[in-house]
């Protein structure tokens, strides 16, 4: 079994504030959103569709459990960790995370 968790550091300015955690992962070239299930969604990449995965007040470091069952899955993941603060402005990793599944 693959686990894949990210911990995020929260803007100063934003921690305490209430928002939303989101989690992308780009695979074959198709981009997917986990929504507040678990489970992974076909995403069209309008940031207006973009499901969040949890609703939470922050604290200064957010740890994300991302995925526990990308076993039967071969290929190349590139995963992107996004927050909000109901401002309508995403703030997220720069640089994916990237890894393979043979």
């Amino acid at each position: 079994m693959l686990a894949i968790a990210a911990r995020i550091e929260i803007d100063p300015a934003d921690v305490g504030s209430s928002g939303n955690i989101y989690c992308i992962i780009v695979y074959q070239g198709a981009y997917y959103a986990m929504n507040s299930n678990g489970s992974y969604q076909a995403w069209n990449g309008d940031p207006v569709s973009l499901p969040a995965m949890e609703a939470t007040t922050f604290g200064s470091i957010e740890n994300i459990s991302i995925a526990e069952q990308l076993t039967q899955t071969a290929g190349e993941f590139a995963i992107y960790i996004a927050y909000d603060t109901g401002d309508g402005v995403l703030r997220y990793n720069s640089a994916p995370i990237q890894f393979s599944v043979n």
